[in-house]
């Protein structure tokens, strides 16, 4: 987990955003989101301090009606997109690792 933790503190925007979401989740949720990597992306659990956490580390305003999101940071282009699954399915925020 630690070597995931560096990558994010490379970036001043991404280090920000982890850092909140941290605060909000809860460390548990990040850890075991971390354990479960698959194709270098992580999945960590969406809600609505998500898509806040969103537009205020990255800029990106994510309106509550999107049903799909791409996007990058502006400092160290570190991609991650958000999709609306199916409704018997929880959302995910993946972020490229």
């Amino acid at each position: 987990m630690s070597d995931l933790l560096t990558r994010f503190t490379s970036c001043g925007r991404c280090s920000l955003f982890l850092a909140a979401y941290r605060l909000n989740h809860g460390d548990d949720v990040f850890e075991i989101a971390s354990r479960d990597i698959r194709d270098g992306w992580l999945a960590l659990p969406w809600d609505q301090t998500v898509r806040e956490l969103i537009n205020k580390s990255y800029g990106c305003q994510i309106d509550i009606e999107f049903y799909h999101f791409e996007s990058c940071c502006p400092e160290c282009l570190g991609q991650f997109r958000y999709a609306e699954p199916d409704p018997d399915e929880p959302a995910y925020l993946l972020v490229k690792v």
